[in-house]
């Protein structure tokens, strides 16, 4: 039996109005929702360099010959030996036909005799200050280092200081002080009085 004709042209019109609400999701989701915020890139974080810590400048005993001790510190006496570093507050010491050798890199050379008695007070790049207890010390600055070497004593208010050069200070630990230059020139200060010891000359 034929459909009626009301039916048979209302049958597109249906056909299109459930095509019309079929497409309204698939229209929202094409033109309709939100799309995601995108993620902005990762901000590159500059790295920033962290400098080592500075290592601590120290002397070093490149010779030793016979007893020779080193007290680091408040600490106890002990035998030293070849490399040992020395800091300030150490104390060196050389027994009867000893000798050491103190050395601040290429800057300095201190040649301790035998009976010697030497303390570090202070050392910096630029600055080496030791204290010459009692005995024999012969000191090399090498000029070019821009290295700055003072040797004070035990029982007197001497000083010697020089930039570059060789000299050799005693102390008997009493007072009597003597200083000896062999090349370049020093500078002695004791007694409210400075005195220019140059190469040949002793005070």
């Amino acid at each position: 039996m034929a459909a009626p004709p009301f039916r048979r042209r209302q049958a597109p019109f249906l056909i299109g109005l459930v095509l019309i609400l079929a497409a309204l999701p698939v229209g929202w989701f094409v033109f309709l929702r939100e799309l995601p915020v995108p993620t902005p890139p990762p901000v590159a974080v500059p790295q920033v360099a962290v400098p080592e810590p500075k290592k601590a400048v120290e002397l070093e005993l490149r010779e030793v010959e016979g007893l020779v001790e080193v007290r680091h510190g408040n600490g106890a006496w002990t035998r030293a030996e070849k490399g040992t570093p020395l800091r300030a507050t150490d104390v060196v010491r050389t027994g009867d036909g000893a000798y050491a050798v103190l050395v601040n890199g290429e800057a300095v050379e201190v040649r301790m005799a035998a009976g010697t008695e030497v303390s570090v007070e202070e050392l910096t790049d630029s600055l080496s200050r030791l204290l010459l207890g009692n005995g024999m010390a012969t000191t090399t600055v090498r000029s070019g280092q821009r290295h700055t070497f003072e040797l004070k004593t035990t029982g007197s208010d001497a000083v010697a200081r020089t930039g570059g050069g060789t000299f050799t200070m005693t102390n008997n630990g009493e007072g009597t002080v003597k200083v000896g230059t062999r090349d370049g020139e020093v500078t002695l200060l004791g007694k409210g009085k400075v005195v220019i010891v140059r190469a040949g000359q002793q005070s």
